[in-house]
């Protein structure tokens, strides 16, 4: 199955995808994707200096975790 047949089967109220990417959804700013970023911000978050303790992350996993605390900012 590809991945619209993914996103169909699991019927989200919302997606998230990057300006400019082409994707149906709600656009967020390119640098709310960018991994490093995201490992900075979710680490804020924790109030931890670094991720290491939560064990490694794939640059994709904060990469979405990037946009969605981006999209938890502006929304809440």
């Amino acid at each position: 199955a590809g991945l619209a047949d993914e996103i169909a089967r699991i019927g989200p109220a919302e997606i998230l995808v990057p300006e400019g990417s082409g994707q149906r959804g709600t656009e967020l700013p390119r640098a709310a994707f960018d991994s490093a970023g995201a490992g900075r911000l979710l680490a804020a978050r924790l109030g931890v200096a670094t991720l290491e303790g939560f064990g490694a992350f794939p640059r994709a996993g904060l990469a979405a975790a990037g946009g969605l605390l981006r999209h938890l900012e502006l929304t809440a």
